[in-house]
């Protein structure tokens, strides 16, 4: 890989940092040493604006130098251990806690509201579905069980109905009794 390709690549890992987080201007001339792939660019922050250029930086505030991929381990928010740092190390810290994703809360946040919102509404439309599946299939299952068991339906009546008549029967005397009982 030549160093414009990995510039750029590195470039626009750098320009997604918070510049929020950033309180001070400053600028930090960063030097990869690889073989392939070295060269040196910069970071700047002054007056609100934020760049990230193929040049030296006389007059910075840190000067970094490292292999390229402990560049790319800082543009994700990372400070490796081989990174050698001259000059303010505050601003490496602030311009790392500045690169680190905050994509996991911003993801989180609208994946919770639309999960919220979208099951529920799957759920709503599921249910009734659910409901008319099973309304058509006791449907279909309260005739066949119905023929199958008629001739048992006309015996368990039958014997329903007398020994209902049984039970009316004697209470009906019980009560005629205490009719009686009462008129004396």
């Amino acid at each position: 890989m030549t160093y414009a390709e990995k510039f750029q690549s590195l470039k626009t890992a750098f320009e997604k940092a918070n510049t929020k987080k950033f309180n001070a201007d400053f600028a930090v001339q960063i030097t990869m040493t690889d073989e392939d792939c070295g060269g040196t660019f910069y970071i700047e922050y002054k007056n609100g604006n934020y760049a990230v250029e193929p040049y030296d930086y006389v007059d910075n505030n840190a000067a970094l130098t490292a292999s390229a991929a402990s560049i790319a381990k800082l543009s994700k928010g990372t400070v490796a251990k081989d990174i050698s740092v001259f000059g303010d190390e505050t601003v490496v810290s602030v311009l790392a806690s500045a690169l680190k994703p905050a994509k996991k809360a911003a993801k989180k946040a609208p994946a919770k509201k639309t999960a919220t919102k979208k099951p529920a509404a799957k759920k709503a439309a599921a249910k009734p579905a659910a409901k008319k599946t099973e309304t058509k299939k006791a449907e279909v299952k309260a005739p066949v069980a119905k023929k199958a068991p008629a001739a048992k339906a006309t015996a368990t009546k039958a014997t329903e109905v007398k020994a209902a008549t049984a039970k009316i029967a004697p209470a009906k005397k019980t009560v005629a009794k205490k009719d009686t009982k009462t008129t004396k």
